[in-house]
């Protein structure tokens, strides 16, 4: 299960709204780096794109956004970074952490720690990355944040398959706890930013929203076969392991970078 809390309007829903002073109150937090002159100028620019976006209207629709030779490269990257998003298996260990941690018990392995003790930790680390993210997304580039995420994520993986087959579950814990942190810490946060920054298209973004909840859907209904199959559990952590070894060599090659740039240069 994941849990988001917005404690303020998001940029794009105050400018919709006519709310200036809200709209400058976000951007301000977002790009507090940044000059006061700088934040209303990018509130001017968005507040333009808003303007521009209610003109076309009518030509915002899936195929036009990929199509269109001045939309469909931010639209194709959104969708490519949004499947790596999913396939990370954070969505997996959500679910079946349980059932992971009393598959690992019942091959052998010895731990001093409960399954319940496990889940515990599990969702801190949730925590944890999540608090990390409100530092990593505003200090580091966003190639950093997507590219390194998925080195460190697949690392962490592959290290949860070899301790599996070790049959040391508490290293296998620590592992996915690091994993977890990774996650909410870099790709899982800066996904929804890197989008919003580079697509202006609702469909492309309803689009990734749909890819999100399809890929939950078919984890939940696959991966108790997989874990109980020849692959195993340990095997599962190998393949989402390899996947981020994919991720990362793809997105250092297609991902741009955006922070630092006009609202304009993004898109």
């Amino acid at each position: 299960m994941h849990l988001y809390v917005y404690t303020e309007e998001p940029i794009d829903f105050s400018i919709r709204q006519g709310n200036r002073e809200e709209a400058l109150k976000a951007i301000s937090k977002v790009y507090s780096q940044e000059p006061r002159d700088k934040q209303i100028k990018f509130y001017d620019m968005k507040l333009a794109q808003h303007l521009e976006a209610q003109e076309n209207a009518g030509e915002d629709t899936l195929w036009h956004a990929l199509t269109d030779p001045n939309m469909r490269v931010s639209s194709y990257v959104s969708l490519v970074t949004a499947l790596f998003n999913n396939l990370t298996g954070i969505g997996i260990i959500g679910i079946y952490s349980t059932a992971i941690f009393e598959t690992i018990s019942r091959s052998g392995a010895t731990s001093r720690l409960t399954i319940k003790q496990d889940n515990t930790y599990i969702g801190y680390a949730g925590v944890v990355g999540a608090l990390i993210s409100l530092w990593t997304v505003s200090y580091f580039s966003r190639r950093a944040i997507f590219v390194g995420g998925h080195f460190f994520m697949g690392i962490f993986l592959l290290l949860s398959g070899y301790f599996i087959d070790a049959k040391k579950s508490e290293f296998t814990l620590l592992n996915v706890c690091l994993f977890i942190i990774a996650f909410n810490a870099t790709q899982g946060t800066a996904f929804w930013i890197y989008a919003a920054e580079i697509v202006s298209s609702d469909a492309v973004m309803g689009l990734c929203m749909f890819q999100c909840m399809l890929c939950l859907i078919t984890e939940s209904m696959t991966c108790s076969f997989i874990m109980n199959s020849k692959i195993g559990v340990n095997g599962l952590f190998y393949i989402l392991g390899c996947v981020q070894v994919v991720a990362f060599l793809i997105l250092n090659v297609i991902l741009k970078e955006t922070k630092g740039l006009t609202q304009t240069e993004k898109k």
